[in-house]
C-alpha cells in the first residue's frame, strides 16, 4: 500500500477555537496542536502574500518528524506572470521557503493552472471536489495525487456527509494499491475542515 496523507487547507483560522484549538491556546502553538491530529497540511496562504523566512523556519521547527508541508505556488507567477519569466519571482519564492526546501518536510508544490499544461510534463492533476464542478476528472496523470476537498454536497452547509466521505475512502483504497495520495479539507468555516478530515482519516485507519 502506497501513503495516504490527509489534513486541511491551512491551520491559522481563529473560528476554529474550541473546535480544535482549546480556549487559552496561542496562536504561536496552533501548528504545533494541528500536529497532533494531522501529519500534513496544506499552506494556501503562499498563493496570495510570501511568508517571512523566519515564518517558514518556526513551521519547520514547531512540527514533529515525517510531518508534510504541501505549499501553494504563488499567484504572481501563475497569475500575473502566467509562467512566463519567471526567474526572479521563482528566485524570491523559494529565498523565502528556504528551510523548508531543506527538510524533508517539503511535499508538493501545488500551482493553479488549466488542467492542460499537465500531464505531459509528469505533473499530478489536483482534483478538486465542488458542486460546481460536477464532472471534475479524476485522471491520476502520475504516481500520486492530490485531492482538494472544498465543499460537500450531502451535508449541510459544506459539511461532508458520512456517505460522501466513505465513498471517497472507498475510491482512495483503491488508489493507494498504487499511487501515493495527498488530501486535504478546504472548507475550513465550522470547523468542517477538521470534522471531516479527521473522519476520513479514521476511515483509512490513519
Amino acid at each position: 500500500m502506497k501513503a495516504v496523507r490527509v489534513g486541511c487547507s491551512g491551520w491559522n483560522y481563529p473560528h476554529w477555537r474550541r473546535v480544535l484549538y482549546p480556549p487559552g491556546l496561542p496562536p504561536r502553538r496552533w501548528l504545533a496542536h494541528y500536529a497532533t491530529l494531522f501529519d500534513t497540511v496544506e499552506v494556501n496562504a503562499t498563493f496570495y502574500r510570501l511568508p517571512t523566512r523566519a515564518a517558514v523556519r518556526s513551521w519547520v521547527d514547531g512540527t514533529p518528524p515525517g510531518f508534510v508541508f504541501a505549499v501553494k505556488a504563488s499567484r504572481y507567477l501563475t497569475h500575473v506572470k502566467r509562467l512566463t519569466d519567471t526567474g526572479e519571482g521563482v528566485k524570491r519564492f523559494c529565498e523565502r521557503l528556504e528551510p523548508l526546501l531543506r527538510s524533508p518536510k517539503l511535499g508538493p508544490i501545488l500551482w493553479q493552472l488549466p488542467e492542460n499544461f499537465l500531464a505531459d510534463h509528469g505533473v499530478a492533476l489536483v482534483i478538486g471536489d465542488h458542486p460546481e464542478r460536477p464532472f471534475q476528472t479524476h485522471d491520476l496523470a502520475t504516481d500520486w495525487t492530490f485531492i482538494r476537498f472544498h465543499y460537500g454536497r450531502r451535508g449541510r452547509k459544506g459539511n461532508y456527509s458520512d456517505g460522501e466521505l466513505e465513498t471517497w475512502a472507498g475510491r482512495i483504497r483503491e488508489w493507494r494499491k498504487r499511487i501515493e495520495v495527498f488530501a486535504y479539507f478546504n472548507n475550513d468555516w465550522g470547523g468542517f475542515a477538521v470534522k471531516n478530515g479527521l473522519a476520513l482519516k479514521q476511515r483509512l485507519g490513519g
